[in-house]
């Protein structure tokens, strides 16, 4: 199966991009992986923080004297005609399939606190409980596409 992406990111509300993208191909082996973090709003060096998810989850809080940061992530692993997807926060995937529409959405994890959205599940320093990922795994076709977390976008079409 061959498989085509492109990824694109924007600056939301904030003055500082915090999207990050990493893509992993071993057509090979019949592989792809794909992963978007956005780094959460509001708090300091988010932008970090999803780089570091993205390319390794490390400890790099400490290298910044224990700043509290987090993220959202989504990621899709395809092994020859197995998606597997992992996602925390309110980072979204979406399956469409050509004349079936929209197949899969993730749900976002979010809850209202004295009326605002508050991320309840994200990689955020210091609080391992929150880090918890659903993970959905489907057989994909041809002609399926989308892989696509809020502002930052990696979209996949599968040929």
């Amino acid at each position: 199966m061959k498989i085509k992406y492109a990824t694109i990111s924007k600056t939301g509300r904030r003055s500082n991009n915090e999207d990050c993208f990493n893509v992993l191909e071993l057509p090979e082996h019949n592989r792809f992986m794909g992963i978007v973090c956005d780094g959460m709003g509001g708090h300091s060096f988010g932008e970090v923080a999803s780089r570091a998810v993205c390319n390794a989850i490390n400890q790099k809080s400490y290298d910044l004297s224990h700043a509290e940061m987090g993220t959202t992530m989504v990621m899709a692993s395809i092994g020859g005609d197995k998606v597997t997807i992992a996602h925390v926060g309110d980072s979204r995937c979406y399956l469409q399939r050509q004349g079936e529409g929209l197949l899969y959405q993730t749900e976002d994890h979010l809850r209202i606190d004295f009326g605002w959205e508050i991320v309840s599940r994200c990689f955020f320093t210091y609080r391992p409980e929150v880090a918890v990922p659903d993970i959905k795994q489907f057989t994909i076709r041809k002609g399926d596409n989308n892989i696509r977390q809020g502002v930052g976008t990696l979209k996949c079409k599968i040929k």
